[in-house]
């Protein structure tokens, strides 16, 4: 792979989810530096089109595994960037957060084990009392869609 420039980089990746059948986008980005374009994947969640939205998802689990087998720390920053974006107090909302996040744990074991019963306290109504209390609960609709 060519060194590219940031801009460049955004640019490949993004025709890349937007030109690409989703196996092979998988293959091309997994062949750039996956600490750089995180970041673009993220800022796909919320591209016009829902298939270069889904394909960024889609990715974004497996470079985010990438990531946890060569570093689990900084796989560990990603996931709590995007604990971040779902917390009302960041002031957005997140799409397609929930789905990047639960995506992340599908291929990462390490993750799954550590973020998993937080990732579940966004669906747990706080006013069921049959568990513990959580406050992470998600009261927007599409986002509990997101989690679900």
């Amino acid at each position: 792979m060519p060194n590219l420039y940031q801009p460049q980089l955004k640019k490949r990746v993004l025709k890349t989810l937007e030109e690409d059948p989703l196996f092979k986008a998988i293959e091309t980005i997994k062949t750039f530096p996956s600490s750089k374009v995180v970041s673009f994947l993220i800022g796909a969640f919320l591209h016009k089109d829902e298939m270069v939205r889904w394909k960024a998802i889609a990715c974004f689990g497996v470079v985010v595994k990438k990531i946890a087998d060569q570093d689990i720390e900084r796989a560990r920053v990603i996931i709590r960037r995007l604990m971040w974006m779902l917390n009302e107090e960041s002031g957005s909302m997140a799409w397609g957060v929930p789905e990047g996040f639960a995506e992340a744990m599908f291929y990462s074991e390490v993750l799954r084990k550590e973020y998993l019963s937080i990732y579940v306290s966004y669906i747990w109504d706080p006013k069921d009392e049959r568990k513990y209390k959580a406050d992470n609960y998600l009261e927007f609709p599409p986002a509990q869609r997101g989690i679900i």
